[in-house]
């Protein structure tokens, strides 16, 4: 009798504790757009609680949790981490609806990192897992993210359909945060096809739906669209008000994305009002944010690599907690099999973790030499080519130097050819024509010196022609 209240007993706490950890799951989830931080805490304490008791379900649904709070702050390495971790676990309980937002949210990763198709291609896997199914049972959300990625890809006829089905199901659905989503993109797909009235009054109603899920990240991305449209219609002082009322809001979100977007807009007005000093405050200040941004993906760059060896990692925890519910029944009911198959598992769990480790540190060491001998190629390459630039540069000087030794001496051959030569050949008809006047013995003496002096300079002339080649300046 006592034994039978003992699991009467144990099972009841045991729901007590399920149920603590969906209600502390579902307080993480609406603090993601509010609070983030607060939400990563709450949900990475309850996703050990979930993994100590063995609730796969909990479990899986903290790590998600974890990965929409870190997408909220832009760390989109890490917020992927934790979304392959969830989805690892989702796999091994076949739990459509958790694959379904594994797989979106992935595919909304993809985007914010500007990979379009590779977002679309996880989209339509959440329209695979969905095949056959009742219309009414698919997500909303991942209908309009498909209509997103086609509006990115300007596929706007096919972004209308998906927006209008999404739409439509998330009315039926009365999923809030879904037709704020919708009617944002509506106002985003009116925007680029010129149709910017009908854009703003589905900006103006997103907002609305917004308020009434208590999403202020949502208003800030559609306030967000608002002031791109007035920027664009050249209402300048609105946009200008909107824009400070929400950066001041997404610095206290601590909303690294939305800040920097909007110090983007701001330098755009401050250009188009002709203050230039402001303009460039502003844009020093997005480039600043925007660096922030930067660094933070890269801080979790690490994070990213070990990926691989994390989810092996989770694999074994799932099975460690398999195996302690196991051994948790045993203890209830006296299963001498089930411990024996805890020992085998247990074994097993030992030598795939041993040679797990084994490849992952062969890996390491490979990669470690495949960087180094990557890093010594460029740095030849990088040396190879300050040579070549060298060589090149003593090339130009050389060239330069030959060509102007030709051009002075061309200048000269012209010159012993044409420009030294008249005058010499004149004064050789000169005293031709003296020979034929009486001089007297004194001056035809003199004469005679002068021939002389005449025909050796000839001579010298006719040298240095020969020497010279031909009597052509160069080409």
């Amino acid at each position: 009798m006592r034994s039978v209240d003992f699991v009467v007993t144990f099972q009841s706490e045991n729901e007590k504790a399920i149920s603590q950890i969906d209600s502390v799951n579902k307080l993480a989830f609406n603090l993601i757009y509010t609070n983030p931080l607060r939400s990563i805490s709450i949900a990475d304490e309850n996703k050990s609680f979930a993994e100590r008791l063995g609730y796969q379900q909990g479990f899986a649904r903290s790590l998600s949790i974890l990965g929409s709070a870190y997408w909220a702050r832009a760390k989109y390495d890490v917020s992927m981490t934790y979304y392959l971790q969830a989805l690892e676990v989702y796999e091994t309980l076949n739990d459509i609806q958790g694959l379904s937002s594994c797989y979106n949210n992935i595919g909304e990763i993809y985007k914010k990192t500007g990979q379009m198709s590779r977002s679309l291609e996880y989209q339509m896997k959440v329209l695979q897992l969905y095949d056959g199914l009742d219309d009414l049972s698919l997500p909303p959300l991942t209908l309009n993210n498909i209509a997103e990625d086609y509006i990115y890809l300007e596929i706007y006829d096919s972004a209308e359909y998906f927006l209008n089905k999404a739409l439509d199901l998330g009315k039926k659905n009365r999923d809030l945060r879904a037709i704020a989503y919708v009617l944002n993109n509506f106002g985003i797909l009116y925007n680029k096809t010129g149709r910017s009235e009908l854009s703003s009054s589905y900006f103006k109603e997103s907002i609305d739906y917004w308020k009434q899920d208590n999403n202020p990240r949502g208003e800030l991305i559609t306030g967000l669209n608002q002031v791109e449209l007035l920027i664009d219609a050249g209402s300048l002082d609105t946009a200008n008000k909107m824009l400070k009322l929400i950066f001041e809001k997404s610095e206290e979100m601590d909303a690294m994305d939305l800040m920097v977007r909007s110090a983007f807009y701001q330098s755009k007005i401050d250009s188009i009002n002709g203050t230039w000093e402001e303009a460039y405050i502003s844009l020093s200040e997005f480039e600043r944010l925007n660096s922030q941004l930067k660094d933070r993906e890269s801080e979790s760059l690490l994070l990213q690599l070990e990926n691989e060896y994390i989810l092996q990692k989770k694999d074994k925890e799932v099975i460690k907690i398999n195996n302690q519910a196991k051994f948790n029944r045993f203890v209830i009911f006296g299963g001498g099999a089930l411990l024996i198959m805890a020992l085998l598992l247990a074994f097993l769990f030992f030598k795939k973790f041993r040679d797990t480790e084994k490849l992952r540190k062969d890996l390491e060491e490979k990669n470690k030499l495949i960087f180094e001998q990557k890093a010594e190629i460029q740095l030849k390459a990088k040396q190879l080519g300050d040579l070549n630039d060298k060589l090149e540069d003593l090339l130009r000087v050389k060239s330069n130097t030959l060509n102007l030794r030709l051009k002075q001496l061309d200048e000269y051959t012209f010159i012993n050819s044409h420009r030294l030569r008249a005058p010499v050949a004149s004064i050789v008809g000169i005293i031709s024509i003296i020979k034929h006047e009486h001089l007297g013995s004194e001056g035809e003496l003199l004469l005679g010196h002068l021939n002389s002096s005449v025909e050796e300079l000839q001579k010298v002339v006719d040298e240095i022609g020969e020497k010279l080649g031909n009597d052509q300046p160069h080409n």
